[in-house]
């Protein structure tokens, strides 16, 4: 009997953490921006993470898949931020308001942002993390 219940906590272990927990009232799932724009219908109002370059600027915060597709406004390559300046503030983000970021939110792909160019918007945002350059300092961020 023993042995089925630990067999029982380890197989929920194993296939029961598709969300990652950040509090006791909060989970959401970390998915790629290539899962989320190919299958927006999947993630439709769900609470998500994902990874990309961040642009905060008039009409234009977003999220892009990198660096590249921003300077190209390829805008479908990116989700909408409905974010303001108080929410850069309680996440310690500071100038330049660009780089690598991974951010937390609900995503919603009836919305496309300003003037519908984006592939969705992503809203409810609750937290929001500047990426370290690999092998960098912890001051070094992935910005220009």
């Amino acid at each position: 009997m023993k042995k089925l219940i630990v067999f029982l906590i380890i197989l929920s272990f194993t296939f029961g953490c598709k969300a990652v927990r950040i509090d006791s009232n909060s989970s959401f799932e970390k998915i790629s921006m290539v899962q989320l724009i190919a299958n927006p219908e999947k993630y439709h109002l769900k609470k998500i993470k994902i990874e990309g370059y961040f642009v905060f600027e008039h009409e234009g915060n977003a999220i892009y898949f990198n660096k590249s597709d921003y300077q190209n406004m390829l805008f479908k390559n990116a989700i909408f931020l409905s974010i303001n300046k108080n929410d850069l503030d309680k996440n310690l983000i500071e100038p330049p308001y660009k780089g690598y970021v991974g951010i937390i939110g609900v995503f919603n792909m009836k919305k496309l942002g300003t003037y519908n160019l984006y592939s969705g918007v992503l809203e409810n945002v609750t937290e929001i993390d500047r990426l370290y350059k690999r092998g960098g300092k912890n001051d070094e961020y992935n910005m220009e």
